[in-house]
């Protein structure tokens, strides 16, 4: 399956969140952070606002692989 939020890992990754770490941050389970990662499943819209506020980028960057931090 394609990532359908190529910017979830990246930007968790690039915050040093673990899937467990996020997940515990946002109430779900590991499962489903790994599944929303992997294209399995997308979050509901309720929790976009909140993963993005978790991991300090807007909604858009998490449907983005362009990764602000990375440019000059």
């Amino acid at each position: 399956m394609s990532e359908i939020l190529p910017g979830l890992r990246t930007r968790r990754k690039a915050a040093g969140i673990s899937i467990d770490g996020l997940a515990t941050m946002l109430g779900v389970t590991r499962q489903a952070v790994f599944n929303w990662e992997s294209g399995g499943t997308l979050p509901t819209a309720d929790k976009l606002p909140e993963i993005a506020r978790v991991l300090g980028c807007s909604i858009d960057d998490l449907y983005s692989t362009n990764n602000e931090e990375d440019k000059p």
